[in-house]
């Protein structure tokens, strides 16, 4: 399937932090799936579909597995600059009525900013850094294909 590009208004260098992990096609869908990201149609995809790329958004970066390609570089980085997850076009957007930022994109008060920490260290106590979920996920053995 081809990579959709974002629109020009998603399609420049994102002004938060991003962390990009570039690794295998088998890698990056493992860890997509795993993460349980959105398919083309902003929609949980189907079992069998194959992910070559996904974002993760916070309110202060962005983390993503891909694999090494341009296009899907640029989708990504879409993603992180606040492109939807149904990937709507440039013209469907100009369509739509103005809306204000996702929250994911507005600056934090204190209060949040503190309960976004606390829920971070009660994930990372729970299910370890993230790092040790991502070993945990490439070396889950894979089932076999359905025929």
């Amino acid at each position: 399937m081809p990579v959709t590009l974002p629109p020009p208004q998603y399609n420049h260098p994102p002004s938060i932090l991003v962390i990009e992990h570039v690794l295998t096609a088998e890698e990056v869908d493992a860890i997509c799936h795993a993460r349980h990201a959105l398919g083309w149609d902003g929609r949980a995809p189907p079992p069998r579909y194959r992910f070559s790329g996904c974002a993760h958004v916070t309110a202060r970066s962005c983390e993503v597995w891909r694999i090494d390609d341009g296009a899907v570089r640029r989708h990504e980085l879409g993603h992180c600059n606040g492109w939807p997850s149904n990937h709507p076009t440039a013209q469907e957007l100009a369509n739509r009525p103005a809306t204000p930022y996702p929250r994911a994109v507005l600056p934090l008060s204190p209060e949040q900013a503190k309960t976004f920490e606390e829920a971070s260290q009660r994930s990372i106590q729970r299910n370890g850094p993230p790092d040790v979920l991502l070993r945990q996920v490439l070396e889950k053995p894979k089932a076999p294909e359905p025929q």
